[in-house]
C-alpha cells in the first residue's frame, strides 16, 4: 500500500494509492445533489451545502501541515502537532475513542507533537517528536505495535521504538526505518512480511534481519521492500505473484535481493506489484501484471518474478504504483501511466482498454505529483492546479459533473494545491492557507464537511 508522509515543507509529494487492498464494491454510489459553492476565505473552513440548506463558515484555529488517506478515512496533522481524522470509524480508524463515523474531523486521542502521518487500510500511525511512533485503529494482528491485539480506540505507543524517520503501512502490518537505516516491523507475519526470519506475527516491533542502510521503504498487501545504501532494493514477505522480484514465487521471511535493480532512487508500492526508479530516469517493475501494470508490453496472470524494464520510459523523476496501474512523471512534467484503464484511469482518452506500455496522460505538463485512487487518478501541477480523470459517479473529478472522463479535467476551486492525497473515491488537497479541500464520495464522512452529500472541493471543518 502506497505509504508516503507529508512534511510541512513538502510541496511536491507523490502519494501512492490508498484503498489498494479494497475492491470497487467498497465504494458507495451516493445520490448526487448539485452543490452551492463559496470561496474559502483565509483562515476559514467552509461547510459545503447540498444546495438545499444554508452554508456555514467556521473559523479554523489551526493550519494543516500534513495529510494522508486510508481505506475510507483521512487524517491530518495540524500546526500544534495534534491529529484530526474523519470518515469511516468501524475499527476506530479515527482514534477518537469511538467507532462512530465522523462527517467532520475529530481529535485523535493520545497524539501530541506529530510530525508525519501515514494511513493504512484500517489503521494509521504518526511519527511524533523524538522519533517515537503512535498508532490507532484495527489491531487483530498487532499492527499497532503496543504488545496487544486490542483495537486502538485511541493512539497507543509502539513499544520500544525510537528514532523513526519513515513509515510504511501494509494491509495488516507496519514497518519503520529507524536511526542508522535499520528497519523494524510489527503485525501480521503470515507471509514473512515482518522480515525477522519467522512467520510468527508480532505485537511489538521486530528487527528485519540483515538489513542496514535503508533510505526508503514501501509496503504492499503482504510484502515489504526497501532501498538500501548504493541503490539496491531488498524485499521480503509474500511472493506468490513475484512481488519480491528475486526470480522465484517462494515467500521469504528475510530480505532478498531484487534482481537486476541498482541505483534505485524511489519505490512505487502497489497492491501486488512494485516498481523502482533507477539511474537515468528508467524504471523497473515486478509482480502482478494482468492489466499491464509492469509496463513491459505484456499482460499475464502468471507471476513476473524478475524485474522488467518499463518500455520507452526515460527521464522519469518520480514513480507511483497504484491499484493495478503505475505512473511516472518525466522531464518537463509530462505524465505517463500504464496498466488498468477502466473508466479512463490512465487519462489517455482511450478507455477502457488497458495499456501494457506507458501512454501520455492527455494535456498534462508541469506535473509535480500524482495520486491514483481506486476509481480515479489526480495530479498536481507546478501552477498549483489539480486535474483528475477516471470515474466520476460520486464527484471524484471535482468538476460539477457526474460523467466519467478518460482525459484530465480541471478540479474546480483548487487552483493552488500544495499536496494531494486520494482514498477510494475521494481526494483531498492542502491549499496555501494550510486548510484542506476535499471532493468526491462522502461515503462514511470521507469529505469531512459535516454532510453525507457529494460536493466539489469544499473546506473541511476543524474542531
Amino acid at each position: 500500500m502506497r505509504t508516503r508522509s507529508f512534511a510541512s515543507q513538502d510541496t511536491d509529494v507523490i502519494t501512492a494509492a490508498k484503498g489498494q487492498i479494497g475492491h470497487r464494491d467498497h465504494i458507495d454510489h451516493l445520490a448526487v445533489i448539485r452543490a452551492n459553492f463559496y470561496t474559502v476565505r483565509p483562515g476559514v473552513w467552509c461547510v459545503v451545502g447540498n444546495g438545499l440548506s444554508n452554508q456555514t463558515f467556521i473559523e479554523a484555529p489551526q493550519g494543516i501541515i500534513a495529510i494522508d488517506t486510508g481505506g475510507q478515512h483521512t487524517c491530518a496533522v495540524i500546526t500544534s502537532g495534534a491529529v484530526r481524522c474523519w470518515g469511516r470509524n468501524s475499527f476506530s480508524e479515527l482514534g477518537n475513542g469511538s467507532t462512530d463515523y465522523a462527517l467532520a474531523p475529530v481529535t485523535t486521542v493520545g497524539v501530541t507533537g506529530a510530525t508525519a502521518i501515514t494511513s493504512g487500510w484500517l489503521h494509521t500511525c504518526a511519527i511524533v517528536t523524538g522519533g517515537a511512533v503512535r498508532c490507532w485503529g484495527y489491531n487483530e494482528w498487532g499492527q499497532l505495535g503496543d504488545g496487544t491485539v486490542a483495537t486502538g480506540y485511541s493512539a497507543v505507543a509502539v513499544s520500544s521504538l525510537t528514532g523513526a524517520t519513515a513509515l510504511a503501512l501494509g494491509y495488516q502490518h507496519t514497518c519503520a526505518i529507524v536511526a542508522g537505516g535499520a528497519v523494524k516491523c510489527w503485525g501480521d507475519n503470515s507471509a514473512g512480511q515482518l522480515g525477522d526470519g519467522t512467520t510468527t506475527s508480532s505485537t511489538t516491533a521486530v528487527t528485519v534481519t540483515g538489513l542496514t542502510g535503508a533510505t526508503a521503504i514501501g509496503a504492499g498487501y503482504k510484502q515489504t521492500c526497501a532501498i538500501v545504501a548504493g541503490g539496491a532494493v531488498k524485499c521480503w514477505g509474500n511472493n506468490s505473484l513475484g512481488e519480491l522480484g528475486n526470480g522465484t514465487t517462494t515467500n521469504s521471511p528475510t530480505p532478498v535481493d531484487v534482481l537486476g535493480v541498482s541505483g534505485a532512487t524511489a519505490l512505487g508500492d502497489g497492491h501486488n506489484h512494485m516498481c523502482a526508479l533507477v539511474a537515468g530516469g528508467a524504471a523497473k517493475c515486478w509482480g502482478y501484471n494482468v492489466h499491464g501494470e509492469l509496463g513491459n508490453g505484456t499482460m499475464t496472470r502468471n507471476a513476473t518474478s524478475t524485474p522488467v524494464s518499463v518500455v520507452g520510459l526515460t527521464g522519469a523523476t518520480s514513480i507511483t504504483a497504484g491499484y493495478q496501474l503505475s505512473c511516472a512523471i518525466v522531464a518537463g512534467g509530462a505524465l505517463k501511466c500504464w496498466g488498468f484503464n477502466g473508466e479512463g484511469r490512465l487519462g489517455d482518452g482511450r478507455a477502457p482498454h488497458d495499456r501494457s506500455t506507458p501512454v501520455d496522460v492527455v494535456g498534462i505538463t508541469g506535473a509535480t505529483s500524482v495520486a491514483p485512487g481506486i476509481t480515479h487518478t489526480c495530479a498536481r501541477l507546478s501552477t498549483g492546479a489539480t486535474k483528475c480523470w477516471g470515474r466520476n459517479l460520486s464527484g471524484e473529478l471535482g468538476n460539477l459533473l457526474q460523467s466519467q472522463s478518460p482525459v484530465p479535467v480541471d478540479v474546480l476551486r483548487v487552483s493552488s494545491a500544495l499536496a494531494i492525497s486520494t482514498m477510494g473515491g475521494a481526494t483531498c488537497a492542502i491549499v496555501p492557507d494550510r486548510t484542506v479541500k476535499c471532493w468526491g464520495s462522502s461515503s462514511n464522512g470521507g469529505l469531512g464537511n459535516g454532510t453525507g452529500q457529494w460536493a466539489v472541493p469544499g473546506g473541511v471543518i476543524l474542531e
